[in-house]
């Protein structure tokens, strides 16, 4: 089990909580600054820190940096933008998008606005790219757009289902007391309609 979050200048505490919650491994999630080597760098600061919890490294891209990065190997994600979304997953292909459902405009009349439709699971199938749930999209909400976020993550597993698009799930968090144990989240997924072993897969 491993989760992916934000930190800032928390990481000892996330590590702390991941044990505490019974993470494997918490992957580092940092904004691309433009420079390919800012994360050794960044990994530097890492290597005199124990913990039982292993510890990898990531970059948030943003649509304006995101053909700027040269290392394929580095693990990428992107968060949904409505207007980017397509050309971002056809060209630059990054390791996962999340977030599709974090838009205020209203649903339509028979199906929810959930960011994502058959096209954009075709071409992520396609190239791989993973489908990201956000838990701390759902934490923050506020009750009636939580309830709004909560119908569209579940179109959304019928589609990446559908099209067979890998499901992730992550807290995404920038505050260790918004992570959540993973049997927590293993039961929430089934309850957006993933099967019990989906859930865990969605986890690894």
């Amino acid at each position: 089990m491993r989760d992916i979050v934000f930190p800032k200048g928390n990481e000892e505490s996330f590590l702390k909580m991941a044990t505490k919650l019974g993470y494997k491994e918490i992957i580092f999630c940092y904004e691309f600054d433009g420079k390919n080597d800012f994360l050794e760098k960044v990994q530097e600061d890492f290597d005199k820190i124990k913990s039982d919890v292993k510890v990898e490294f990531c970059v948030k891209l943003s649509r304006g940096n995101i053909m700027k990065l040269k290392n394929p190997k580095v693990m990428t994600i992107f968060e949904s933008d409505r207007e980017n979304d397509r050309f971002v997953i056809e060209k630059c292909k990054p390791s996962m998008i999340f977030n599709f459902e974090d838009e205020k405009a209203k649903d339509y009349i028979h199906h929810r606005n959930s960011g994502l439709n058959q096209v954009l699971c075709k071409y992520m199938a396609e190239n791989k790219i993973k489908y990201g749930l956000s838990l701390n999209s759902i934490i923050d909400a506020d009750d009636n757009f939580r309830a709004q976020v909560i119908g569209r993550i579940k179109q959304n597993v019928k589609l990446c289902r559908k099209y067979k698009v890998d499901m992730k799930v992550f807290s995404f968090a920038s505050d260790p007391y918004s992570m959540r144990s993973p049997a927590d989240i293993v039961s929430l997924l089934c309850s957006f309609g993933m099967q019990q072993k989906e859930a865990k897969e969605a986890l690894s």
